[in-house]
């Protein structure tokens, strides 16, 4: 059994498709390696989630304050999740940021006094991947990350997680993607996580 973690930039910072960056593999030593892997992944630091969003208007600065202050669901969960062209679900997270506007305008003033007095963290996994010699265009900003185990034996089946995290120093209203998988040989060959097959995504 073979373990390895691949890193790619998410596509919504490679809007210029003539500058994307192809992923990066790096093999692990070991189980216990993966394992760490995937608890640095489930690490939510500088990931607001959609709750926390909408009672505190989580960026403060100039180009942020605004759209984290007035509208933060909409501007992050429809776009993320790409369920725009939903008109319901859209109507409904639009009445849940008015709903929720008085607490924004309450925390405001805390938030800026916390923005400007508490330093920035770097997310766990950026030391990590820097032991590990990643790319530092892969440090930073919204990223993919797959940690996976590879079994040869079974002609290179592969059963792992993907997460995509926010790599920022600056918290962000962030809706953080988790999905599990399992990949099977196309030939169809017996795999002992054929019982897994089905693919299960879910924001936290």
């Amino acid at each position: 059994m073979s373990y390895y973690l691949t890193i790619s930039k998410a596509l919504s910072c490679q809007p210029n498709h003539d500058q994307v960056h192809p992923s990066q593999k790096i093999l692990l030593k070991n189980k216990d390696e993966y394992t760490l892997v995937s608890t640095l992944c489930n690490d939510t630091t500088n990931m607001a989630g959609p709750l926390k969003a909408s009672l505190i208007p989580i960026r403060t600065d100039s180009a942020n304050i605004l759209p984290d202050l007035l509208i933060p669901n909409i501007t992050r969960t429809l776009i993320k999740t790409k369920q725009a062209s939903s008109c319901c679900f859209a109507i409904l997270t639009i009445l849940w940021d008015l709903v929720t506007l008085p607490s924004r305008f309450l925390t405001l003033i805390p938030r800026i006094f916390y923005n400007t007095c508490v330093s920035s963290r770097e997310h766990p996994l950026v030391l990590f991947l820097k032991e590990k010699g990643v790319d530092p265009v892969y440090l930073s900003g919204e990223v993919i990350v797959k940690a996976y185990m590879e079994n040869k034996k079974f002609d290179l089946s592969q059963e792992g997680h993907e997460y995509e995290l926010h790599l920022g120093t600056q918290e962000v209203p962030f809706s953080r993607f988790h999905t599990g998988f399992t990949l099977i040989h196309p030939a169809g060959v017996h795999s002992p996580w054929d019982n897994s097959k089905i693919r299960t995504r879910f924001a936290t």
